[in-house]
């Protein structure tokens, strides 16, 4: 009987190989990152969360182990995000999710009227390396004449994971 090869459960696609490669990119740019402490902390709960749980876990220990300063904080993970996709309308990789933590973290503090602009800006820069789909939500639900001022910019930029993101 020939045996079929399983297919990883789309939960795996937040794994801890993207969880430390995450973590060695955020410790090049802050060394006071606490990278193995972090990983510890992802070791110890990954393994038995579901998709959504294993991405709020990332995301609720990056904010717990990144600056209480969330301007300090966005300039961290703007720098330590993987390389923009390719500007076509290709599907992501599964590895790419590991983006979003990231801009989850984004909303989960930046989600104000202090901090709209640079949130929005980083949305923008993120989008490019990984959808912020699930990120926007936070923003149209709390600022959405706001928002729609930046989507009339972005539905004519010139990357077409910026113009996808305001289709949310």
């Amino acid at each position: 009987m020939e045996q079929k090869e399983s297919t990883p459960s789309m939960r795996e696609v937040i794994n801890l190989e993207n969880t430390y490669a995450l973590s060695q990119r955020i410790k090049s740019n802050y060394s006071q990152f606490n990278d193995s402490e972090f990983n510890s902390k992802i070791k110890e709960s990954l393994s038995e969360l579901n998709l959504m749980d294993r991405i709020l876990l990332v995301q609720n220990t990056l904010e717990e182990f990144l600056p209480k300063d969330f301007k300090k904080t966005v300039d961290i993970l703007l720098k330590s995000q993987l390389p923009e996709l390719v500007n076509d309308r290709s599907d992501n990789y599964p590895s790419d999710f590991i983006a979003v933590p990231l801009s989850g973290l984004i909303a989960k503090i930046g989600c104000t009227k202090e901090f709209f602009d640079l949130s929005m800006e980083a949305q923008y820069d993120m989008t490019k390396r990984f959808s912020c789909e699930w990120s926007i939500h936070d923003f149209i639900e709390n600022f959405e004449d706001e928002c729609f001022e930046y989507f009339k910019k972005w539905a004519l930029d010139g990357n077409c994971h910026v113009r996808r993101l305001c289709s949310e």
